[in-house]
């Protein structure tokens, strides 16, 4: 769902080059201050009917295949193998797939989870939670792997994609500097297209759907 225009207008907005779309991105929104600690996707303007609203490539896609990530021909050996013993590939493969990142996304990546986030939503605090105490367990049981990776991201890492990610109709999973924040409404005004095949894959574009557009708050 697409808040009406924001009061403040466009001086908030982000760029279309700062959410990774290229020269060719949409963005007639902006992310602006909930009231309740977070943040929400507002129009810079009334939109009508069919616009496009926001394209945004991922900051993070997550294949459905893991075994890219863990048992590549160049992957770390200790991967499959930790793996295995963790019972999860799912949140190791994540953390590689970070791990793969320019360190400038990387930051941008571990961004979302925002200092006070767990302070204003419990959501996302039980989710971190769940992830510090089951990998706190599984080190316990498994002090051999203790200093095999740094666990702290595997944490924040798979608490983001809890939180934050967007799973897609070909089973990958995706993390979206601002998509990531739209949520689920059962009276939405806008809808998105996941681009599946092609370059770049996960590629989404949000478009207005309500008859009556996107009106000025």
């Amino acid at each position: 769902h697409l808040l009406p225009m924001s009061p403040a207008g466009p001086a908030a907005a982000l760029s279309a080059l700062s959410i990774g779309g290229g020269s060719e991105a949409v963005v007639r929104g902006e992310l602006i201050d909930a009231g309740d600690g977070g943040v929400r996707f507002a129009a810079l303007r009334r939109l009508r009917w069919g616009t496009p609203i926001l394209t945004e490539r991922p900051l993070l896609l997550l294949e459905p295949d893991l075994d890219r990530y863990l048992r590549a021909e160049d992957a770390d050996p200790r991967f499959a193998e930790l793996a295995e013993a963790l019972g999860d590939s799912s949140r190791l493969a994540a953390y590689v797939a970070f791990r793969q990142l320019h360190e400038r996304k990387q930051k941008e990546f571990l961004g979302l989870w925002r200092e006070d986030l767990e302070a204003s939503d419990p959501v996302a605090k039980a989710i971190h939670e769940a992830n510090r105490r089951g990998i706190e367990a599984f080190l316990e049981d498994h002090p051999q792997f203790r200093q095999s990776i740094y666990w702290n991201h595997v944490i924040l890492v798979s608490s983001i994609f809890g939180r934050f990610g967007q799973v897609n109709t070909d089973g990958s999973k995706a993390i979206y500097s601002i998509c990531s924040h739209i949520r689920h409404s059962c009276k939405p005004n806008a809808a998105w297209f996941t681009l599946r095949k092609g370059f770049p894959r996960g590629k989404r574009m949000l478009h207005v759907i309500s008859l009556d557009g996107i009106q000025r708050r």
